[in-house]
């Protein structure tokens, strides 16, 4: 074998090596098998891990989101209570939307401005509802006029599909990010 193939062999064999060490270390990481509580205080157990989005949680409501292991802590104990919705206000700020296999949707993503309006991730605004009988909150103008999410927690929502159904983007709440700059 001559020299340059030698090299370009040992560079894709350290290669190789380098993803498998990452794979095993990101399982690790995520703990398959174990229940978490995800940041945002919605409870599920991971079932596998991704190249991109970290690990895959189902969550207590059958429903499968993505997590990345440093947003999610071990749950010790048993019981599985899903956290039931709250009737209060949605709280004002960014709301960072996540799909299994996808990864950040920006499509998805909204930040509330106040009581009525809301930004898109372009930064254009609309109007939006929030019914706290259902904890259902309804983009009603603008860009993402029709998009539907329900309440998952007090920092969370996740996007509604063919009328009430969850869909597997979650949005959760993110106090770093400026709900009047972006986009996000």
């Amino acid at each position: 074998m001559c020299r340059g193939a030698q090299v370009v062999f040992l560079v894709a064999a350290a290669a190789v090596g380098c993803a498998v060490q990452a794979a095993e270390d990101l399982a690790s990481a995520c703990g398959v098998g174990r229940r978490v509580v995800l940041e945002d205080g919605t409870r599920g157990v991971v079932t596998s891990t991704g190249t991109i989005t970290g690990c895959y949680v189902k969550l207590d409501d059958g429903s499968l989101v993505a997590s990345y292991p440093e947003q999610m802590r071990f749950e010790e104990t048993t019981g599985s209570a899903a956290p039931q919705a709250d009737s209060t206000p949605p709280a004002l700020g960014v709301y960072e939307c996540t799909t299994p296999g996808v990864g950040i949707n920006a499509a998805a993503m909204f930040g509330l401005v106040d009581a009525q309006n809301y930004r898109n991730f372009d930064g254009k605004r609309g109007r939006y509802a929030f019914d706290t009988g259902s904890a259902t909150l309804v983009l009603l103008s603008g860009d993402s006029a029709g998009l539907r999410y329900r309440r998952a927690s007090a920092r969370s929502f996740r996007l509604l599909e063919d009328g009430d159904k969850p869909s597997g983007t979650h949005c959760v709440l993110n106090t770093a990010k400026d709900v009047n700059g972006g986009p996000w």
